[in-house]
């Protein structure tokens, strides 16, 4: 994908808790990978479209081509590292324009 500053960006899937042998076997991360893409903080406008709980951390914007899982899907949300700190996926939307088709996603500061 050739976008505009396009950067390194560490995705960490995280796959679906589930019950094995009626044990809670939990979440377990997947095995990270890179992908290119660009980011930028989300607009107000933007921020708002978030429930007001996720509003109070650091929300960014990220346009990429590699296809995330975020809390919209019936997956856990896919996180992102950028410059250091961890964002979980939240909103993705289709950009198909015929020139660079891609995805925006919108992620949320996971807060330790």
């Amino acid at each position: 994908m050739s976008l505009f500053n396009s950067r390194d960006i560490t995705v960490v899937p995280r796959s679906t808790a589930t019950y094995t042998k009626g044990r809670w076997t939990g979440e377990v991360a997947g095995t990270p990978t890179t992908i290119k893409g660009s980011w930028q903080p989300a607009t107000p406008t933007e921020v708002k479209s978030i429930p007001e709980l996720r509003r109070e951390q650091s929300v960014m914007r990220i346009y990429t081509s590699a296809n995330l899982n975020g809390l919209a899907t019936n997956h856990n949300p896919d996180r992102v590292v950028l410059d250091g700190v961890t964002y979980e996926v939240y909103a993705r939307t289709r950009w198909n324009n015929g020139l660079i088709p891609h995805y925006k996603y919108l992620a949320t500061e996971v807060l330790s």
